[in-house]
């Protein structure tokens, strides 16, 4: 009889037993055994496994029976992100170039693809504000994980604020992006 089971907790396969097929015949026989497949007990791997016994009686007549064992991979991927960051720029300034190891996730077959869906990369420039950063892992059996982290770029002082990335704005004053006094608004 066929069987189905289930991948062994962080495995791509799994041991399964079973109960041998023997011969059995009106006179004596000759020989039993098995053809192809894994024997009680071995290892399976995720997939299917055909298991083909044979029989043979005294007078060299034959018989063979098979079954297949199916190893369903179950167990999703997991992907795991960095802890959310924070980091501080000067004023005047309009981005961060923010730097993390990418996540990669893992499974206990095969990784099929590993994406980004939201956010920005390693080593981009991230604005002023939150961003939101979205991996997904998918797995060869199309289990998927998704992990997340936020990215907070803020400005180190209260008393200026940006009115473009060309200019901001501190204590009134209107100032160009390297400095230079454009008009006071006191």
């Amino acid at each position: 009889e066929n069987m189905i089971v289930n991948t062994d907790p962080r495995k791509c396969t799994s041991i399964v037993t079973y109960t041998k097929p023997v011969g059995k015949d009106n006179c004596s026989i000759f020989g039993n055994g098995q053809i192809s497949g894994i024997g009680p007990g071995g290892m399976f791997p995720k997939g299917i496994t055909t298991n083909l016994f044979y029989t043979e009686d005294g007078a060299h007549l034959k018989d063979s029976c098979s079954f297949t064992v199916t190893v369903n991979d179950l167990e999703a991927p997991l992907i795991l992100c960095p802890s959310n960051m924070e980091v501080h720029i000067a004023p005047g300034t309009c981005n961060a170039a923010v730097n993390y190891t990418k996540p990669l996730g893992t499974d206990n077959c095969s990784i099929y693809e590993n994406s980004q869906i939201s956010g920005l990369g390693p080593n981009s420039h991230f604005p002023v504000g939150i961003t939101s950063n979205i991996f997904v892992t998918e797995d060869l059996s199309h289990l998927k994980d998704t992990c997340r982290f936020n990215i907070l770029v803020v400005r180190d002082s209260t008393n200026w604020s940006v009115t473009s990335c060309n200019s901001y704005l501190w204590n009134g004053i209107l100032y160009t992006a390297s400095g230079k006094y454009i008009q006071s608004f006191l």
